[in-house]
């Protein structure tokens, strides 16, 4: 069955992930068409094997890794991850966070505008943080920063509280945390002004999906990690 023979699932349409704001509009139009995806690659595994690890470790449950996505991989993604988790017992070990009351993977639904939900999960909430685990190496991204102010902004409406916000990074020699907003070139205001934007933006796209036209590609480096770049020609 072909691209424009597909029925939509509107409902699937209204939901906005907050770690896909700033990805390629034609990876929403293929999502939201149900088009057949690829299966997961090393580094979305190693991701998920490391935060189902990390979620483990801060719960107190038993590890049990799960490398059922890529078997044939298992060897060189536990060696990774094993580095990764690593680090995170380095940073338990050291960090001054309270985490005694922390809830980890706190899933989040917040109602925008004609149903329309912005969703996301946070790494690790505490009364004074929001903690965002990651298996790279340290960097002040635009998506990061995006992916904070999202959850900040879906807890001030659930409690009001002010939070610090941090993103953590496993992937180097010793973990390493990133504040990005004390830095007076990435302050907070600039982050959810670009949030608003690409909530309307994403909103704006899905009804012209809807609607039945195509939408543009964001060609990048990250088009060969793109679960539909055997349907995408980047053009």
């Amino acid at each position: 069955m072909s691209t424009e023979d597909k029925p939509l699932e509107y409902d699937r349409s209204k939901r906005i992930w907050v770690t896909e704001l700033d990805s390629c509009p034609r990876k929403r139009y293929y999502r939201i068409r149900e088009e057949d995806e690829l299966p997961p690659h090393f580094d979305s595994v190693k991701g998920k094997v490391t935060h189902k690890i990390i979620e483990q470790i801060l719960k107190g449950e038993d590890i049990n890794p799960d490398y059922s996505d890529m078997p044939e991989a298992e060897p060189e993604i536990a060696l990774v991850v094993n580095e990764n988790i690593d680090n995170l017992n380095r940073w338990l070990e050291k960090t001054d966070i309270d985490l005694s009351q922390c809830e980890i993977e706190k899933k989040m639904v917040m109602p925008i505008r004609d149903d329309y939900v912005l969703v996301g999960t946070i790494d690790c909430l505490t009364p004074t943080h929001i903690i965002d685990f990651k298996s790279g190496v340290k960097k002040n991204t635009k998506a990061y920063r995006l992916q904070l102010a999202a959850y900040n902004k879906m807890m001030s409406l659930v409690d009001g509280n002010e939070r610090q916000m941090l993103d953590v990074f496993l992937g180097g020699a010793d973990p390493e945390e990133c504040f990005p907003f004390e830095s007076t070139r990435t302050p907070y205001d600039e982050a959810a002004r670009e949030l608003e934007r690409l909530i309307d933006q994403r909103i704006e796209i899905t009804e012209r999906i809807k609607q039945g036209y195509s939408v543009p590609v964001q060609p990048g480096f990250l088009c060969v990690y793109c679960d539909y770049r055997h349907k995408c020609r980047g053009i």
